[in-house]
């Protein structure tokens, strides 16, 4: 299952990838509004994505549960999950990236296994078994977004402005990076 979830994951990290490039580049000519107007254009594109790929993942649980030989769908749904707070998590970590708040990312990395172990201890606890410790990955992304927004309220000061990215210039630089992450992924 989180092999399974590791390669679903892969256009997160392009779009993550993405994100950071151009919110450094706004950051860089002192265009704070463009900041957040990209933030919040990419919350909601991404937060739709997310959605969906939950719904999906969903519809399809019990025949990947039957392929991977798990005898009920939950883990499925529980690994799943964790797309519910992707979308909005991806613009949080490139954003983050692209105003150069490392240390906000390096807590977080930090934070982030502490998170879901303590959230999976207790999940267990309650008798979720393996879906509990699956679904310790979702808790633990809500809690890092949660720290990753408070560290971004100067963004939400600023009036958002239009960025002016085009599809095609996004798409261009998504596949370069596909490319990059591609090559680092096989390895």
């Amino acid at each position: 299952m989180l092999a399974l979830f590791v390669i679903v994951g892969v256009p997160s990290t392009i779009a993550q990838t993405v994100i950071t490039q151009y919110v450094s580049r706004f950051r860089a000519l002192n265009e704070l509004g463009k900041v957040a107007g990209l933030f919040s254009d990419s919350v909601k594109y991404f937060s739709i994505v997310s959605i969906g790929v939950f719904i999906v993942l969903g519809i399809v649980s019990m025949p990947i549960a039957t392929f991977l030989n798990i005898p009920s769908f939950v883990p499925v749904i529980a690994m799943a999950s964790v797309f519910l707070a992707a979308g909005i998590a991806t613009s949080v970590t490139g954003t983050l990236q692209g105003l150069q708040k490392f240390y906000v990312i390096s807590a977080n990395g930090f934070l982030g296994p502490i998170f879901r172990l303590a959230a999976g201890v207790v999940l267990i606890s309650l008798g979720w078994g393996a879906s509990g410790a699956l679904g310790a990955s979702t808790i633990s992304t809500f809690l890092l977004m949660g720290i990753g927004l408070w560290f971004m309220r100067d963004v939400f000061r600023v009036k958002g402005e239009k960025h002016g990215l085009t599809l095609g210039a996004v798409s261009w630089y998504s596949s370069v990076v596909l490319v990059g992450t591609l090559a680092y992924t096989i390895l």
